[in-house]
């Protein structure tokens, strides 16, 4: 008999479904800081709850509503927010775009590791994904020699980056760094897709730019051929930066009219419009962003550095390239045999309610590496570390699927 599951289980997902919903789990891997109440952002705003009381809930505009496009275009520089289409989150994001850019037999060039969604959409969609890893770098950061030998020797369509990459922190770190892939895939007419939404969590300093600043008024391309210097694509959400998964917000960014139709076009068979009071939500919150990114980003600058400095009185027990951006961390452990971590990861989860986020789920080459969030604070990651290495050094437990 056939099966019916015609996507492969989203290992990333899944794992945080089993387990990052129990009440006495303590999650050490979230990707985006704590999430403020509905109170606490209106407080924040000079507002009350009680003023979205007059939003209304019928259907939305299929685009989003001109606030918020407005607002999400005054994150850019000189963007119209005609440029702006609202999504279901980022998730939404980035299965339109895919949809009306790739087809069978493109080629994609796709950022290694990167988050799970990208990889088994493309090949549901008939594309040959040539990945483009940063595990090969020492630093886990682009190689653009690296990228330009990709590009030259397999012609892609498109290719999709990560700023300040999920799961490592690293990835494009600067806007310098971006610009020169932007450069790249242009000169070989490839198309960039840029999930930005890590931009504006800079470790070290401030933010990135979008790709849609640095190279500004590019225009044209189609949907169905991303050739000939098409428009890069940028995309964005609620969750990374502020915290604010709960809404489903996220975006598709781009100065080509005809992708933002197909998208439009696309999104009537997905979810066709956001939550009204959702999108009411999101653009109050963008009117006090810079407010409710200070202490979150400020918090993990202090978990990082902490961090380091542990890691580095290991020993070399754990090691890991200290994330420049993001909330995301990228540990390993060295001697850890194939699959020991998963499984250890698994025992700290049932046993000692510690969510950590195996590498496993990013792909083998994830293995031997956890995810930690800096939002989780250095003192409860550190007793995860601890908790992971007592496990790895006591007797073998049975091992347990790593995705269900």
């Amino acid at each position: 008999m056939r099966s019916s599951r015609r996507l492969p289980v989203f290992a990333l997902e899944e794992w945080f479904r089993r387990f990052a919903f129990e009440e006495a789990m303590v999650n050490l891997s979230p990707s985006n800081p704590r999430s403020p109440s509905l109170t606490q952002l209106c407080e924040l705003a000079g507002t009350s709850p009680g003023a979205l009381g007059e939003v209304s809930l019928d259907y939305g505009e299929t685009a989003g509503t001109p606030a918020l496009r407005a607002a999400i275009a005054g994150l850019y520089c000189d963007l119209d927010p005609g440029s702006v289409v609202v999504t279901s989150g980022a998730l939404e994001a980035i299965t339109l775009s895919l949809a009306c850019l790739v087809g069978t037999g493109d080629v994609v060039v796709l950022e290694t590791p990167i988050y799970g969604a990208y990889r088994p959409l493309l090949e549901r969609l008939g594309a040959q994904v040539v990945p483009l890893g940063l595990e090969g770098a020492a630093s886990y950061e682009h190689r653009l020699e690296a990228l330009k030998e990709t590009l030259a020797g397999h012609h892609p369509l498109l290719a999709v980056v990560n700023p300040f990459n999920n799961p490592t922190g690293r990835g494009l770190c600067s806007d310098d760094a971006l610009l020169g892939v932007a450069e790249r895939c242009a000169a070989h007419g490839c198309r960039l897709l840029s999930d930005e939404v890590f931009r504006f969590l800079g470790l070290d300093g401030t933010g990135m730019a979008s790709v849609l600043d640095l190279v500004p008024g590019r225009s044209g391309g189609s949907s169905g051929d991303a050739r000939d210097g098409a428009a890069p694509i940028a995309l964005g959400d609620m969750t990374k930066a502020w915290g604010l998964g709960g809404l489903r917000i996220g975006w598709v960014a781009c100065r080509d009219p005809d992708l933002l139709a197909a998208v439009l076009d696309a999104r009537d068979y997905t979810t066709n419009s956001s939550s009204t009071l959702s999108e009411a939500v999101a653009t109050m919150a963008l009117s006090v962003r810079d407010q409710l990114l200070a202490a979150p980003l400020a918090a993990a600058r202090t978990a990082r550095d902490d961090l380091d400095r542990r890691i580095a009185t290991t020993g070399g027990a754990l090691a890991w390239q200290p994330p420049r951006g993001g909330y995301c961390g990228w540990v390993e452990v060295p001697s850890a045999a194939p699959g020991e971590v998963a499984r250890a990861c698994e025992v700290l989860a049932t046993e000692r309610h510690l969510l950590l986020l195996p590498g496993a789920v990013f792909g083998p080459a994830g293995d031997r590496h956890v995810r930690v969030g800096l939002a989780a604070g250095a003192d409860a990651i550190w007793q995860g570390l601890e908790g992971l290495l007592e496990v790895l050094g006591s007797p073998p437990h049975a091992p347990g699927p790593l995705g269900g």
